[in-house]
């Protein structure tokens, strides 16, 4: 386990050197500073290629300055709205129910409840009581209240599986269930940012650029590490 970390860690620094150190505030990758509105748009953002999820979540905010319009509204106006992102169904569903259910619970439609939370009860509210992912949860707690979690989304898994820090047979969900057992505290934020510059411009799915790529030495894939 140490040796995965330690991979990881050199990982990180050569990411590091490569993008830069990402900032916090704004997020990058048109994440959201507000827990609501981060939880809603990667909601939006699963299975999604392209700008979809992002015109999706524009005309969210636009018809429903207050989230809380999401719970009162015909479920076909907020699918009207959803449908650029694709499964526009499914996620139509999914963000009502969530959106009802913390209207349920704390008689509005926010997050900000969760700062004063533990790590744990955070991860508890948003994976059993709001029924979203692990990964989405994680995202929220990472981009939204500066936890020091690791959102592992397609990209970040794919390099760790070519890393060899995850089995490449695991199942996304299961990945995000354990995913920091080997990924160390400290460099989670720099790591899951610059993991997704990187699995989107060198380290892609299909035909990764290894030869130019800055990983080139500690990468079984690529080479033996010589340093």
């Amino acid at each position: 386990m140490e040796g995965t970390r330690s991979l990881l860690r050199k990982v990180n620094g050569r990411l590091l050197r490569l993008y830069g150190k990402p900032r916090r505030s704004p997020p990058p990758l048109d994440n959201k500073e507000d827990p609501l509105d981060e939880l809603i748009y990667i909601t939006l953002t699963q299975r999604t290629h392209g700008p979809g999820s992002s015109l999706a979540y524009q005309n969210l905010k636009q018809r429903f300055p207050q989230w809380s319009g999401v719970a009162e509204s015909p479920a076909e106006y907020v699918y009207a709205a959803v449908e650029p992102s694709g499964l526009g169904p499914l996620k139509t569903k999914r963000i009502v129910r969530m959106v009802s259910d913390l209207v349920d619970r704390e008689g509005t439609a926010s997050l900000d409840f969760l700062r004063s939370l533990s790590d744990g009860e955070v991860q508890r509210v948003l994976t059993r009581e709001l029924r979203a992912g692990h990964k989405t949860a994680r995202a929220v707690m990472m981009y939204s209240l500066g936890r020091d979690v690791f959102p592992a989304d397609t990209h970040c898994l794919r390099i760790l599986r070519r890393l060899g820090a995850i089995p490449t047979n695991v199942k996304h969900e299961t990945a995000n269930r354990r995913i920091e057992e080997v990924v160390p505290p400290g460099v989670r934020y720099d790591l899951h940012v610059n993991m997704v510059y990187h699995g989107r411009a060198v380290c892609t799915a299909r035909n990764p650029k290894c030869s130019a790529c800055v990983l080139r030495g500690i990468c079984p894939k690529i080479g033996v590490d010589q340093a």
